[in-house]
């Protein structure tokens, strides 16, 4: 905790790097973002849970809960009604995995980047 009683995890949720790492970090998410990967593709979370072979509702709540409103990298793009509930379809947040993209590289020490290079 800060001196204002946020978590360091709260004043941390602006950092692109961050986010993605915490999207990364459970199996399904990292499935969402894969067949979300291209930047161009849309899914929600009935089409990504049957693609995946995953529950509807843990697909739903990665999605919707997880990856867009904690993590911020999917965006809503478009709002469908079906059967009297609502249809929400996501894609990746481009903006939000190019910066974190962007910021690997100075996360890192200068060794670490080295590495492997012979």
């Amino acid at each position: 905790m800060d001196g204002t009683g946020n978590s360091k995890w709260k004043s941390r949720r602006d950092d692109p790097l961050e986010r993605l790492l915490r999207a990364l970090a459970h199996p399904l998410r990292r499935g969402i973002l894969v067949a979300l990967g291209d930047g161009e593709a849309q899914g929600s979370a009935s089409s990504l849970a049957r693609d995946l072979g995953a529950p509807l509702s843990n697909t739903s709540y990665h999605l919707n809960r997880v990856l867009a409103d904690d993590c911020g990298v999917v965006v809503l793009v478009d709002s469908i009604p079906r059967r009297g509930a609502e249809e929400k379809i996501y894609r990746l947040d481009r903006v939000v995995i190019a910066a974190a993209m962007a910021a690997i590289p100075s996360s890192f020490p200068a060794w670490a980047c080295r590495a492997g290079r012979g």
